[in-house]
């Protein structure tokens, strides 16, 4: 008894040690599984507050749209810009009037739907109190059931609309998902009112938009987290992790474990533990006597080991249950095996919270947030993470033991101190969400811009209790709204210097982006085009239809094209555009519109019209007139003949065209008489750099008959920047009957010349005879006036009658008095050929005078001399002026009465000239005046010459 005495003695304290440490284990998993659910809880609750901030995000851009300016708001274009937006966010808008909360724009209804009447009265605090709101499970909304985060839109310093995005039951389903639960558990998001918003498990649709049990709604309403149990719809016994949003007004997210499975986690150790401490007692008893010395040693080491646990605050101690030794009594190694089961749970929270705290830096990381805090209003405490007191410069250790308020705000930018103090009452004394923007110093010294976003939780009398939240770097943002902003000036300053007409449309043909060429195009502002399609800004129906088919069938192909489309300018005037169109592509490879350019081709279409139809006229005068053309690129010695030129040389035009180079095959169709003249002059003219043209006329041998024929062949030599000749093209022509025509007519001038001198000296010899007995002056006179025709017409008959140089006139009339070279004679003016019967009468005029100053004039003393000048004037009426001047002769007497002469000058040349003529018999020298329009004196400008080769004319 003594010994059983003495073991229970020492075996029952240690049985009772070792049952309050494994309730202690017990205790720990339990504090375990209700930490599991806190934090659960947590995670989802920052994830969801994160999704809230992106939908507030998305709504104060639209709310910042310049077509919610001015008295009059462009609502449509706004719709437009918002439909864009939203359904790139996948979700939807409206816009209420601030007055009335009745909806101007929705974006969940089709364009052109009835909007509806009712008045949306959630949004009356956003209103009245100028601040974001997030409202609670609205029904029937745009066509479904949902919840909105909305803002005031402020324009003169008053709320004029309130604007809201919805916040998708299956989106926020979807998020609730995707935070990987444990097995066995769910959660829930109820609004502010106890409605369900979402469920991450299958009853998400039966439940959707229904109120939890009341039981449940007050536990959550009493406090913004804790652990509860309670019983679910289906009436199963839960136990529930809670915590309030920091966004929503009352919303909470609950996470719940079935209460069998989380109670399980600590009665089965509990009732293992109790059944095996009444075996170890049983045991003991009965063989106290053998196991005294064996108890006593586990017993003390599982109380060391016990205390050393219960008694660490961090990582467990070196050492594991596990690894002390095994003891010989049944029950003191039950609580050696329950103290490594508590321990293995331990090390297997401690595990899960470790990766939880991973995965909530990564979602911190991923959101931009840089840091968390937790003030604790009533006694001032601030704590902060070691992220936050990097950004604002304070100590990690002081951070986690607690701050006041002035000490972390000490390191605020001084400019932005004022506002954030104001911004901080004002939320402290209303309470709920908190964001506000401002500039902070580092630990590193650099200030950076944040966004403090968080929430002010009163008590049920109001009393602000606690102000959570967390710090948002804004650098990242605002270097990507600087980008942004340099972007899209970029682009805006790329697309207005673009000339022509520039654009880019969506897949429905709405223009997205366009330059001011467009604007001129369409004959209407930029903002009247924007946002619309062809049929809503083009005035001509049917040219919008055209242009829309296009644009479909180059998105549906996805293929980019080169089109020619009519469409007028503003005017009316008819216009066609050549526009390069492509497909746009987005990230993924999907087609979602569509850029193009357009130039103004009009001018080409018509030249190109004008230079077909002179194309067709050039045909019809070549094979009329049987004109050939050839071309030869001398660089690759391709030869181009149109069919013209094979019939010129009598080829088949199945046959090579003959090389027109210098050596080439052309030559051996020319006459062999005329073969290397012509390869000579063609030498010469190419190496001439000055010579760009050429005209030639050779003789041919026809290859089908093998006659003769002349050909006139002219054209220009193309010359590189070294002015080598790169190509010769031209046109031929057979000039056998115009050479034979010429000819004739030639043979039949040198007739009538010889004739006409015949007739000459036939008149002389009879005047010789008939006027024998009159005074030999007047027979001399006569006689030199039919030498002077005679002269003349020498002069004209050396040209073949075409005309006659004025110089070679003048010099004929001279050449009896001693020429150009007798100093009594100063002749000076420009070269101008005269026609026929001018070169005729000036040379009779010029007889007279001169005959007249030998007599009488200045000619008739040593000392006098004659000037002869003649000039042209130049421009519309171009006139030709010609004067004769006498000086150093006797004194000039004005006769009595004209002579022959005089009448002649005076009446015969003007005649002949088509203008007037003057004499003045100056006391200093007879003066001769003859004006007239130089179109009346110049012959016909004509082709000049051609150089002959071969046989030349006789």
């Amino acid at each position: 008894m003594l010994l059983l005495g003495l073991v229970l003695a020492v075996l029952l304290p240690s049985i009772g040690f070792g049952g309050f440490a494994a309730w202690q284990a017990v205790q720990g998993r339990q504090g375990a599984a209700e930490a599991r659910l806190l934090d659960t809880a947590h995670s989802l609750a920052l994830a969801l507050d994160r999704e809230i901030d992106r939908h507030f995000g998305i709504v104060r851009g639209l709310a910042a749209a310049e077509a919610l300016d001015g008295p009059e708001p462009d609502l449509a274009r706004f719709e437009t810009q918002a439909r864009r937006v939203v359904g790139a966010f996948g979700t939807s808008a409206v816009l209420l009037d601030a007055a009335s909360l009745r909806p101007l724009v929705d974006t969940a209804v089709p364009p052109g739907g009835s909007l509806g009447a009712a008045a949306l009265a959630e949004f009356r605090p956003a209103v009245e109190t100028g601040s974001p709101v997030v409202t609670n499970f609205l029904v029937g909304v745009g066509g479904g059931s949902t919840a909105a985060a909305g803002v005031p839109v402020v324009r003169d310093g008053r709320v004029r609309f309130v604007l809201a995005v919805r916040l998708d039951p299956e989106v926020l389903r979807r998020l609730l998902v995707v935070q990987d639960l444990p097995t066995g558990f769910f959660a829930s998001l109820t609004d502010g009112t106890g409605v369900v918003l979402a469920r991450s498990d299958t009853l998400h649709a039966q439940r959707l938009g229904h109120p939890i049990p009341a039981e449940n709604r007050i536990r959550l309403a009493a406090a913004p987290l804790g652990i509860y149990r309670a019983a679910a719809f289906d009436g199963v016994e839960q136990v529930f992790g809670f915590q309030r949003l920091g966004s929503g007004s009352g919303w909470t997210i609950v996470v719940a474990q079935s209460a069998a499975t989380f109670d399980a986690a600590w009665r089965g150790p509990a009732v293992a533990l109790g059944f095996g401490a009444l075996l170890a007692l049983a045991l003991g008893c009965t063989f106290a006597a053998l196991a005294a010395r064996g108890v006593l040693g586990p017993v003390r080491r599982l109380e060391a080991h016990a205390r050393a646990l219960a008694e660490s605050d961090g990582p467990l101690p070196s050492g594991s249950a596990a690894a002390i030794p095994p003891a010989r009594v049944a029950e003191l190694e039950a609580l050696r095996l329950g103290f490594a089961a508590a321990e293995t749970a331990i090390v297997g929270r401690e595990e899960r919270l470790r990766l939880e705290a991973e995965r909530l830096d990564l979602a911190l990381a991923a959101g931009a947030i840089v840091g968390t805090w937790d003030w604790d209003l009533p006694t001032d405490r601030f704590t902060v993470d070691e992220r936050f007191a990097f950004y604002f410069g304070l100590e990690a250790d002081r951070g986690r033991t607690g701050l006041s308020l002035e000490q972390v705000i000490a390191t605020v930018h001084p400019d932005d101190l004022a506002g954030l103090r104001t911004a901080i009452a004002e939320v402290i004394g209303r309470g709920g969400a908190y964001a506000h923007q401002y500039r902070v110093r580092s630990r590193d010294g650099v200030f950076r811009w944040i966004e403090a976003n968080g929430r002010v939780d009163l008590a049920p009398d109001g009393t602000p209790q606690r102000f959570p939240g967390v710090l948002l770097d804004l650098e990242p943002r605002r270097s990507l709204e600087a980008e942004r902003d340099r972007s899209v000036a970029l682009l805006r300053a790329f697309v207005a210097a673009v000339p022509g007409v520039v654009y880019a449309k969506d897949r429905e043909g709405r223009m997205l982006v366009a330059n001011e060429g467009v604007a001129a195009l369409v004959g209407k502002p930029l903002d009247d085009i924007l946002g619309r399609t062809d049929a809503e800004f083009l005035d001509d129906h049917d040219q919008a239809a055209a242009v829309a088919r296009t644009d479909r069938r180059i998105m549906e192909s996805g293929q980019a094209e080169q089109v020619e489309e009519a469409v007028s300018l503003p005017d009316g005037t008819p216009a066609v555009w050549l526009s390069t169109k492509a497909p746009f592509w987005d990230g993924v490879g999907n087609v979602v519109g569509l850029i193009g350019s357009s130039v103004d081709i009009t001018a080409r279409t018509r030249a190109e019209a004008r230079l077909r139809e002179s194309e067709a006229r050039l045909r019809l005068a070549s094979e009329a007139g049987e004109i050939g053309f050839f071309s030869c690129d001398l660089l690759t010695g391709t030869t181009y003949w149109s069919e013209a030129m094979y019939r010129l040389y009598g080829l088949d035009p199945l046959l090579a065209a003959p090389s027109m180079g210098l050596d080439g095959t052309h030559l051996d169709l020319v006459h062999t008489e005329d073969r290397a003249s012509l390869r000579d002059q063609r030498a010469t003219m190419r190496a001439d750099t000055s010579s760009s043209h050429f005209a030639f006329e050779f003789r041919i041998l026809r290859r089908d008959t093998g006659e003769t024929r002349w050909i006139a062949s002219r054209g220009e030599f193309v010359r590189d920047p070294a002015g080598c000749v790169v190509l010769v093209r031209g046109a031929q022509q057979d000039v056998t009957k115009r050479r034979a025509d010429a000819d004739r007519l030639r043979l039949m001038v040198h007739e009538l010349n010889h004739r006409v001198k015949n007739t000459l000296a036939t008149v002389q010899s009879i005047a010789v005879q008939s006027l024998r007995a009159v005074d030999p002056v007047v027979r001399r006179g006569l006689d030199a006036r039919i030498l002077a025709l005679a002269a003349a017409h020498d002069v004209l008959t050396r040209d073949g009658w075409t005309g006659a140089d004025l110089d070679e006139v003048v010099a004929g009339v001279l050449a009896p008095h001693g020429g150009q070279g007798d100093p009594r004679f100063r002749v000076s003016g420009a070269p101008l050929r005269l026609a026929p019967r001018v070169a005729v009468a000036i040379s009779m005029a010029l007889h007279e005078l001169i005959t007249n100053a030998l007599k009488y004039g200045a000619l008739s003393v040593p000392a006098g001399h004659v000037e002869i000048r003649w000039e042209v004037s130049h421009g519309p009426a171009a006139r030709f002026l010609l004067t004769w001047t006498e000086r150093g002769g006797p004194p000039v007497v004005s006769p009595a009465r004209q002579g022959f002469g005089t009448r002649l000058i005076k009446r015969s040349l003007a005649h002949d000239l088509g203008g007037t003529t003057r004499i003045d018999f100056d006391l200093e020298g007879v003066t001769c005046k003859l004006e007239a329009p130089l179109a009346g004196i110049a012959a016909p400008e004509g082709v000049l010459p051609l150089p002959l080769v071969g046989q030349q004319e006789g």
